[in-house]
């Protein structure tokens, strides 16, 4: 193993555990000042230049939620941007029907792969899905807020995140990143 090698694999071993295997590297260094920021994707498609200072504290915040929530519970989002790395998926809308097909059968794989884990003392049950956030990479990654029902114990609903995706080029491979609690333990 060469000397690069090693640091590369020492660098992933840091984030094991945490946000790297959520789909994001933490942010090095402090966010920059948005509201001078000349950037013209700062500001959403069809917005004025005018509006720049409004937009600031909304790329603020959007981007401190989408580092501590790893993609999974943005309640803000700046429009579309060439900047914006996770969006928002509307479940009801009628034309996300193939996405939401290929978010239901990432679903059912996560399920499955936790319900089958020897280490995993309750099974659960799909209820819904609450929220899905979504970015395009060499897959298409969805980050999805699910209800699932603790079948072991009957009674108990319980919030799940999953982070999933799909091949962008071989649109048969489907893989779960993780699929944990939202109270938190990675799998």
């Amino acid at each position: 193993m060469t000397g690069a090698e090693m640091e590369m694999e020492q660098d992933i071993k840091k984030f094991i555990g945490g946000d790297y295997l959520r789909g994001f590297i933490p942010m090095k260094g402090d966010v920059s000042d948005y509201a001078n920021d000349d950037d013209p994707d700062r500001i959403s498609d069809g917005a004025l230049v005018e509006h720049r200072p409004h937009f600031a504290d909304i790329w603020r915040r959007y981007d401190a939620q989408l580092q501590t929530t790893n993609g999974m519970d943005l309640d803000t989002f700046p429009g579309c941007s060439m900047l914006v790395d996770a969006y928002p998926i509307n479940m009801s809308d009628p034309t996300t029907g193939e996405e939401a097909m290929i978010i239901y059968e990432l679903v059912d794989l996560a399920l499955d792969i936790y319900n089958h884990d020897e280490s995993n003392l309750f099974k659960y049950k799909f209820i819904n899905v609450e929220k899905v956030n979504t970015r395009l990479t060499g897959y298409a990654e969805f980050f999805i807020t699910v209800k699932f029902l603790n079948v072991t114990l009957a009674t108990v609903v319980e919030t799940f995140q999953i982070y999933a995706g799909q091949s962008m080029c071989r649109h048969h491979f489907k893989r779960v990143f993780s699929c944990v609690p939202k109270s938190g333990a990675l799998m």
